[in-house]
């Protein structure tokens, strides 16, 4: 609460009409400047034209009482998402906590600073709740009445940010190729209007624009793939993913000690591993190199961190596996 509300260029741009440079006083005026904003700028209009709205009409109180709700959220839907067979106890929330207070990329801007809780946190919850209707629908009986407003919320949900969709529509598309799963005519619904949205914001005018220097960086093909490399390189020297560098450790670890296990945690989990690894590819594809886009890989390792550490202080887990813990 006691963070400054304006507090970077963004937080006072999306006040002001993109087309006439004007302050946004109407609804019209915030219709016009979020359409030339996705054709200029990026694709991210949900989340930009929710900062247009809350900066335009002054209501950083109601987005600071907002936003402490969706922190609030985030946790309690990424236990959610991970204890699928159990509630969710305080232990639970505390270590989700703990997980997002340490490895969440740059919190200040990913959290607190009010363009980026839009672009990063608020996307964050509403991916996390996407999954969690995804694996009901894929699970229950399902009611067709609830088709058009539960695919319009997946189109929302996809459309946040491309840093967030793309890595998790591709990690569904090599899912379903290597693993062949059973899928119900409601959940290819959703997934297409998932991935109409994916595509909205991805290939929007803007985005295209915005990414065009980073995607055709390189003047040979060698500059183009050593820039990539670079890349690369830099998410792990300069320690942007350090969710993911200790989950990577801690796999190692379990591979070297209880193979079985490990082999057990990854085939129960490929999908979130595959969001990691196509989330690493492109962000190194595109050579963003600033340290909030890599939020979905870091949030992706977090629920995987927050299972490994929960189940194996559970001495149900040990006696399940007939492990002695030492």
């Amino acid at each position: 609460w006691l963070f400054p509300e304006r507090t970077a260029f963004d937080d006072y741009n999306y006040s002001f009409n993109f087309v006439t440079l004007e302050r946004i006083t109407s609804w019209k005026e915030w219709i016009e400047s979020m359409t030339e904003h996705y054709i200029t700028f990026n694709g991210r209009v949900f989340t930009n034209g929710f900062a247009a709205f809350f900066l335009s009409w002054e209501l950083e109180s109601v987005f600071k009482i907002l936003n402490s709700l969706f922190y609030l959220l985030f946790i309690g839907l990424g236990c959610k998402m991970m204890n699928e067979r159990e509630k969710c106890q305080w232990f639970h929330l505390a270590e989700m906590f703990l997980l997002v207070w340490f490895f969440t990329p740059v919190p200040g801007e990913t959290m607190l600073w009010t363009s980026g809780a839009l672009n990063y946190l608020w996307p964050t919850v509403f991916i996390l709740s996407a999954f969690i209707l995804f694996r009901r629908i894929m699970k229950q009986s399902f009611h067709w009445g609830w088709t058009p407003l539960l695919a319009t919320y997946f189109f929302f949900a996809g459309a946040q940010h491309e840093c967030f969709s793309l890595p998790i529509w591709g990690a569904s598309i090599i899912y379903y190729l290597w693993k062949r799963p059973t899928v119900t005519t409601p959940a290819i619904i959703m997934w297409m209007a998932f991935s109409v949205g994916t595509f909205f914001v991805t290939f929007a005018p803007g985005t295209l624009h915005r990414g065009e220097g980073a995607i055709l960086s390189g003047d040979s093909i060698l500059s183009f793939m050593l820039y990539r490399l670079y890349a690369f390189a830099m998410l792990f020297l300069e320690l942007k993913i350090k969710a993911t560098i200790l989950l990577v450790f801690a796999l190692l670890g379990l591979r070297i000690r209880h193979k079985k296990i490990f082999y057990r945690f990854c085939q129960k989990y490929t999908f979130l591993l595959l969001v990691i690894l196509c989330g690493i590819g492109f962000i190194s594809a595109i050579t963003y190199l600033d340290t909030r886009g890599v939020m979905g890989i870091e949030l992706a390792s977090i629920l995987l961190l927050y299972v490994l550490i929960k189940e194996t202080w559970n001495p149900e887990w040990w006696e399940r596996n007939r492990i002695i813990r030492i």
